[in-house]
């Protein structure tokens, strides 16, 4: 549009009160980071492709995948109808596929269903981690998300997070995805460093309320590999596209006593506990073309893990780092897990690298912390001890730390406010996908998510004006993401809380984007009231290329 929209009367009152929410809110006080609310700012990944398990009835959680961009439906099982016929480089992610492997080479009784407490694709790329725990960042940058479950034995009015953090300050905390951006991280907008945000709610997902299941795990590799056949794309953010980390619940082991696979490696029986991370590889089918997932592989041990405590120990949420190359000892094997409550661990987030520790086996999975030795779950604003109904039972967990790309055009980083004065109240998150109308030559277009904008009142009456700038890659080597000519998109209104808007990219600047060579890109976003009063918000973010 090119005009804006009528003024609504209020609007000085709601700007008044959008000020009185940023001046007030309690960041960082009792969590040790800073807490960002769900009106203010969300993180980078509010717009992105994810995997999840949603509660089911079979002792674990079922897989679901999420589109990229507006969910124009809930999240659903991977499926050809919705992502395409599975490849070479391309898992089919599916229940029936899943299960196949899993029945691939056992000698007992088969599985009819599948009752994960983790899973992971193995590309969760994560810093080293020493020997007392602590992620090693180093001129980089890397978060790690997680799901948060309801406490259990359920309280009449469960309480989750610490007072002023951003889980404290959720709706609905067991249905949410939240993220922490590790301090010291370098070349992302400086008010997600040593943060945690909201990135994703059930209503993003797709999912109705009218559902009584609970998310319970995240993994962002399994919906950027879904949404990229080609792996053209995602492979800076996913590049292990050939396998798939996974441990059972012991709610699931109790119900299939008979059911013993044989190591692949060994042809013994694979006996299976609760505490081990066990691997399926993406292979040619053993029978006529095509490819499938091979019979389940030990990854981690729960000796390796847990040591003495591996009997009572229990694994409900993992991010696999699993990086094979020649010779094998250059190979990283690393994992960022969490137990349940049951399990008696005091920290829900712990650590595990076979470079630093495998060579010691009296080293065992440590608590996560930053390099200032702070453990990650409490920058998260999580409650930490060891009662059952005084924790937050982390669930779910995904990591990464990306270097430079785009994930098919799903994550677009915040590098820099456009005018530092100007408090930025909202973010961008990006989708920029390639398709083609009418037979005619494919486009490249936009979806952009606006968050941080649940404000306590039914809409804000202002407009989005966005702009985009081509970089080169000499400017993005020196982390320059401001662009030296900026081309406009126009304005769209904005309402209600995290407004989805398309823009599809004019003419010339479309072929720009295309494949086989594309562009880094920046874009900037303002939102300006409609009175004519200041800019209330700015910020400016860049999806980098592959």
């Amino acid at each position: 549009m090119s005009q804006p929209i009528e003024s609504s009367p209020t609007i000085a009152t709601r700007l008044a009160l959008l000020s009185l929410l940023l001046s007030s809110s309690a960041h960082a006080a009792q969590a040790g980071a800073t807490q960002w609310q769900p009106n203010e700012l969300h993180g980078m990944f509010a717009n992105a492709a994810a995997g999840v398990l949603v509660e089911d009835q079979i002792g674990g959680g079922e897989l679901l995948v999420r589109a990229a961009g507006k969910a124009a439906g809930p999240a659903t099982e991977w499926s050809t109808a919705r992502f395409g016929a599975a490849g070479e480089a391309f898992p089919n992610y599916s229940s029936a596929a899943l299960l196949a492997g899993l029945n691939r080479n056992v000698f007992s009784q088969h599985a009819t269903s599948i009752g994960f407490g983790g899973f992971s694709t193995g590309g969760d790329v994560c810093p080293s981690i020493d020997v007392q725990g602590h992620l090693l960042l180093s001129e980089r940058w890397y978060f790690l998300s997680v799901t948060v479950g309801e406490p259990a034995p359920s309280q009449p009015t469960p309480v989750y997070g610490v007072p002023g953090s951003t889980l404290r300050g959720l709706a609905d905390p067991e249905r949410a995805i939240l993220s922490y951006y590790l301090e010291g991280s370098a070349g992302i907008e400086g008010s997600l460093v040593d943060a945690t945000t909201l990135e994703q709610t059930w209503e993003t997902l797709g999912m109705s309320n009218a559902s009584t299941a609970d998310l319970v795990g995240i993994d962002w590799g399994t919906g950027a590999i879904s949404v990229d056949p080609s792996g053209t794309r995602s492979a800076w953010l996913t590049p292990v596209r050939d396998r798939f980390f996974f441990s059972f619940t012991s709610d699931w082991i109790a119900a299939n006593p008979d059911f013993y696979p044989l190591d692949p490696t060994t042809n013994q029986p694979l006996f299976q506990d609760s505490a081990t991370i066990y691997s399926m590889r993406w292979v040619q089918a053993s029978a006529g073309p095509g490819w499938e997932w091979s019979a389940p592989e030990v990854a981690f041990s729960s000796q390796e893990l847990f040591g003495a405590n591996a009997a009572t120990t229990e694994l409900d949420a993992l991010s696999v780092y699993w990086n094979e190359v020649e010779p094998v000892t250059s190979s990283t094997y690393r994992v960022v897990l969490s137990t349940t409550i049951a399990s008696g661990s005091a920290d829900q987030l712990l650590g595990f690298d076979r470079a630093s520790m495998g060579t010691n086996p009296a080293v065992v999975a440590q608590p996560l912390k930053t390099l200032n030795g702070d453990p990650v779950t409490a920058k998260l604003g999580l409650r930490r001890g060891v009662g059952a109904t005084d924790v937050d039972n982390v669930n779910g967990t995904c990591g990464s730390d990306p270097e430079a790309g785009t994930l098919n055009g799903t994550l677009a980083i915040p590098v820099a406010r456009l005018d530092p004065s100007i408090p930025t109240l909202f973010g961008l998150s990006v989708y920029r996908g390639i398709s083609a109308e009418g037979g005619g030559a494919p486009e490249d277009w936009l979806n952009v998510r606006v968050t941080g904008l649940e404000l306590p009142y039914d809409h804000l009456d202002a407009v989005l004006h966005l702009k985009v700038g081509f970089l080169t890659p000499e400017q993005v080597s020196n982390l320059n993401y401001h662009p030296s000519q900026w081309f406009d998109l126009g304005f769209v209104p904005v309402y209600g809380e995290q407004e989805t808007v398309n823009f599809r990219f004019p003419g010339d600047l479309s072929g720009m984007l295309n494949l086989p060579t594309p562009f880094p890109i920046s874009i900037v976003g303002t939102l300006l009231p409609t009175d004519g009063s200041p800019a209330i918000g700015s910020t400016w973010v860049s999806a980098l290329n592959y």
